[in-house]
């Protein structure tokens, strides 16, 4: 078990999707969302993982334990990263 320190790194990760339609699974990012900026790396962290399927990637989204942050909101962070061209 890891012990959080404040102001400490958290760093999500992603998992593949699947539809109602079908059991198949595909990337997360097959669909439109930010990729991070060092580029997709496979995460997975045990034999469990490898085994179901799951697609563990990194994200773009980073965190810090114990600290209060306001988003404005994702839809409008998703519109001005497409404008810039951060987000493919």
């Amino acid at each position: 078990m890891h012990t959080y320190s404040p102001r400490e790194p958290i760093f999500a990760k992603v998992n593949s999707l699947t539809s109602i339609e079908t059991e198949l699974p595909f990337s997360y990012y097959s669909l439109p969302y930010c990729q991070p900026l060092e580029g997709i790396k496979k995460n997975a962290e045990n034999l469990g993982e490898l085994l179901m399927g799951d697609q563990i990637d990194n994200s773009p989204y980073r965190f810090q334990m114990n600290v209060n942050e306001t988003v404005l909101g994702f839809s409008f962070f998703f519109i001005i990263f497409l404008f810039l061209g951060l987000c493919s």
